[in-house]
């Protein structure tokens, strides 16, 4: 885009309503979206938070923490509130009576700096500190980490394309660049103290960004000339979405959000089911499958689980290495039919502690095909993460009970440490699951997996 020179008037304008971001009167609280990216990752997914008038920022500066009051809401407090949502330290540098940042969970800054922090607001690259730059209703911040050796001009990557997409069909891609030089709109040119005719690029005008990297789930695609890519039968389940880009002569390219996303859904588990999110998820990451129907697939959430696709879907939930012809002391397997199921799985598990089988006088069983209950789900979810991952479970207080109560010496504690550790979010523990000894349906199964594997990668 090419630049001219700025009319006086608009010039005037602009400088003035600068001014007014960087040192307006205080305002009322207001209400934005924060999203923190480094150069491995989002440390904060796009977030909600609501900044008060007067917030006291705390940061993590050693030897002792610099405390800061901001009068009204500004990028810094935005900040602060991502910092305590998501729980990661930042450090920053009051400096030239402003503040800035110098690292964000540990990343960037002194003494190397071999990466640095920026941020942007509403696709336009702020260039003063977070403590002067005064945010608004609805604003958009994020705060990116950029490769010391990369140009100081940026890019910002945006995903276009289908929300969903069915079985065995074909999605179609497209990767845009928004220039962060420009703001999105003359409204945002104004604030910015930007020329609302030559300094504005609006998403229509956004351009199409050539060898990018497309990552949908685990599989990732090159753009072409066009920015597109073509993406063959995505499997079933809910996929990340999100496209990066190694910085080049010209650009360094903040990549777009991860938490863009595309649905192959099943037709039996509408938006509005309990499990909608949960058991998208654990399909996408292949730990539970479906049943193919003409024109979709079905997940019958409502269904019971036997106990040896249970032990299945943990062993490929905790990435357990499933051991060809695992052996098991449990006579109730029957035969093999070539694919290693029931056999290598409950082996696998057996091994691995996570499954016991029964007492006397079954002691020599598994109950391969018996339908699972509430119970023995939480007992092998919990002994799973305990064994695999010491730690990730909190202990909780000896009285702690969970809301099923004394029903078992067995599997009580068990439920307790599960409740206690998020792992029974999303039940009605009180209503529809209000039984520990009834069977699990698939769903709630599928919500319980769910929890452990946030649990696990909040741990990474």
């Amino acid at each position: 885009m090419r630049k001219t020179a700025v009319p006086l008037a608009a010039a005037t304008l602009a400088a003035l309503l600068l001014l007014s971001v960087l040192a307006g009167p205080a305002l009322a609280a207001i209400t934005m979206e924060g999203r923190v990216q480094t150069l491995e990752g989002e440390l904060a997914p796009p977030t909600i938070v609501t900044i008060p008038d007067g917030l006291i920022v705390t940061d993590n500066s050693e030897p002792e923490a610099n405390i800061i009051e901001c009068a009204a809401p500004n990028a810094l407090g935005a900040l602060y509130l991502l910092a305590g949502e998501h729980s990661f330290p930042f450090v920053s540098l009051p400096a030239w009576g402003s503040v800035f940042i110098n690292s964000i969970g540990g990343r960037g800054g002194p003494p190397d700096w071999e990466t640095w922090w920026g941020y942007t607001v509403n696709g336009w690259f702020a260039d003063v500190g977070v403590f002067d730059f005064l945010v608004q209703d609805e604003d958009v911040v994020v705060f990116a980490e950029i490769p010391g050796e990369a140009p100081f001009t940026g890019v910002q990557l945006v995903v276009e394309g289908p929300a969903q997409v069915g079985v065995a069909a074909v999605a179609e891609f497209r990767v845009l660049a928004d220039q962060l030089a420009f703001a999105n709109s003359p409204e945002d040119a104004l604030r910015f103290g930007l020329d609302p005719v030559t300094q504005v690029q609006t998403p229509e005008g956004f351009t199409p960004v050539a060898d990018a990297t497309l990552h949908v789930g685990d599989l990732t695609y090159q753009t072409d000339e066009d920015g597109r890519v073509t993406v063959y039968a995505p499997g079933l389940g809910l996929h990340s979405v999100y496209a990066e880009k190694a910085f080049d002569d010209d650009f360094f390219y903040l990549p777009s959000s991860a938490s863009r996303t595309v649905i192959v859904p099943f037709v039996d588990v509408s938006q509005g089911h309990p499990f909608h999110r949960a058991i998208h998820e654990v399909a996408a990451r292949g730990v539970v499958g479906g049943y193919l129907l003409v024109g979709g697939a079905e997940f019958r959430p409502d269904n019971n689980l036997w106990r040896a696709q249970l032990a299945k879907m943990l062993c490929l939930a905790l990435d357990l290495e499933v051991v060809p012809f695992a052996s098991s002391p449990f006579i109730d397997l029957h035969d093999r039919d070539g694919n290693g199921y029931p056999h290598d799985f409950v082996g696998t598990a057996y091994a691995a502690g996570i499954i016991q089988g029964y007492a006397a006088p079954r002691s020599n069983e598994f109950g391969t095909y018996d339908d699972v209950t509430r119970a023995q789900v939480v007992t092998m979810i919990v002994r799973a993460l305990n064994l695999l991952h010491p730690g990730i479970l909190s202990a909780p207080e000896p009285e702690y009970q969970s809301e099923w109560g004394e029903f078992s010496t067995d599997h009580q504690t068990n439920a307790a440490w599960a409740e206690y550790n998020g792992l029974l979010d999303g039940l009605d523990l009180i209503g529809t699951a209000d039984d520990p000894w009834a069977p699990m349906p698939r769903g709630e199964t599928a919500q319980v997996i769910f929890n452990a594997l946030k649990l696990l990668e909040a741990q990474r």
